[in-house]
Formats: structure tokens, sequence, C-alpha cells
């Protein structure tokens, strides 16, 4: 019995090696973005992916929009309530909501609205 055990670990050792050394390893590309890229600041504190593919990146120094090859930024400007984003959500109805260190706001059909308190 002891010796079917050892022939059969030994028949299966090759195997074993084969796959290991022979598989090529998983390579997979990625992009090192900065704000030489056009981000607005270089700490990303939440990202989110809308049904288009639009990345949303929020950051200490606002929110910004990549589409792969360049940003569309925005901040207090445009309407955020702080630059410092604090989350990022999409909801079903391609909503973004996004939480900031002085409110919330939502994005919907390229308009931000105040999320009011009252």
């Amino acid at each position: 019995m002891k010796w079917k055990s050892q022939r059969f670990f030994l028949c299966l050792l090759p195997v074993f090696f084969a796959s290991v050394f022979y598989l090529p390893a998983q390579i997979l590309p990625f992009e090192i973005l900065s704000s030489r890229d056009g981000l607005p600041q270089s700490q990303v504190t939440a990202i989110a992916q809308d049904n288009n593919g639009y990345l949303w990146i929020g950051t200490i120094g606002g929110l910004a929009r990549y589409n792969g090859d360049s940003f569309v930024c925005m901040n207090v400007r445009d309407g955020l309530p702080s630059e410092r984003i604090m989350d990022l959500l999409l909801d079903r109805d391609s909503t973004l909501w996004i939480a900031t260190a002085n409110g919330v706001v939502f994005l919907r059909q390229n308009r931000l609205t105040e999320l009011s308190g009252e």
C-alpha cells in the first residue's frame, strides 16, 4: 500500500512542476496617472465607474471624470460644496452621489445639485 501511494506521488510530481514552471504569468496592463496628466490632486480618496465607462475620481483637490484619455475636473466654482471629496456612490439610476467635507451633492445629467438638509 505504501509503495502505491509513493508511486502515485512520483507520477504527479512532474505534472506539478510542469504546470508551475511553464505557465506564463498574467501581466495586467496599468497606467499611472497624476496631476501632470490633469488629475486635480494626487491624493485619491474615492473612485466610481459609471455606465458609460467614465471613471469618477475624488481627490482632496476636487472631482475628476476620466474617459481613458483625458480628465474633466470639477471644483467649488462648478458647484461642489468643498474640493475635499470624501466618498463617491453611483446608484442604479446613474446618479453620482458626491460626499464632500462640507456637504453632499449629486450629479445627474451633467448637473450638480446640492442635497438640502430641510
